[in-house]
């Protein structure tokens, strides 16, 4: 069994079911109007499915929660108790908003057996197009199992333009994505400022 914590992009729960393994859905709770974790809920639930992998997205998508290292760590601590691995989805990393810094799960307590971190450009620098993704494994056997898996398919190599995009993003977009950073910021401001004077219920 694989736990996926819902609300989540339909795509990641796809993939799990594609590959033949249970599907076990624990909910995020809602806790002064942003999302949470329950993690006597979630070790409970761990639990009683039998489950060996948690995959998770961070910063969340679409709660578009900034997980805290605190927050990290107790995921880090339930999954240890369980001998879960942890797969974590931070292809928004770049997109915390507000001044918020993203905190990788791999520098959140995790030990390198304890965590694969997936990763890319394509949503900082629209380029999903150009199918450039990094999986992070820095256990050694735990990476050669990986290997395993994906070789015969080439999966463990890149496209000459994914990879000449992906290093043409992360050497020279920073000052790109500060300003559409900064465009998305206003633009919420001034939804906020019309909700407030034209609807102020909601």
């Amino acid at each position: 069994p694989v736990v996926l914590m819902p609300p989540l992009s339909p795509p990641l729960q796809e993939a799990v079911e594609r590959e033949g393994r249970r599907l076990v859905r624990h909910a995020l709770v809602e806790r002064d109007e942003a999302y949470g974790f329950d993690l006597g809920a979630l070790s409970v639930q761990i639990q009683d499915c039998g489950a060996r992998v948690l995959v998770m997205c961070n910063p969340h998508n679409p709660g578009g929660r900034v997980w805290q290292r605190p927050e990290l760590e107790g995921v880090v601590a339930v999954c240890r108790e369980h001998n879960v691995l942890i797969v974590s989805d931070e292809v928004w990393m770049d997109w915390a908003l507000w001044g918020q810094r993203h905190c990788p799960v791999a520098t959140a307590g995790a030990a390198p057996h304890e965590v694969v971190t997936l990763f890319g450009p394509g949503k900082s620098w629209n380029l999903a197009g150009l199918q450039s993704a990094f999986v992070a494994i820095e256990d050694e056997g735990l990476r050669e199992r990986y290997l395993q898996v994906v070789r015969h398919t080439f999966g463990d190599e890149g496209g000459t333009f994914a990879m000449v995009g992906a290093l043409a993003a992360y050497r020279l977009g920073g000052p790109w994505l500060a300003r559409a950073k900064a465009y998305v910021e206003e633009n919420m401001r001034e939804v906020e400022a019309v909700l407030a004077a034209e609807a102020p219920e909601v």
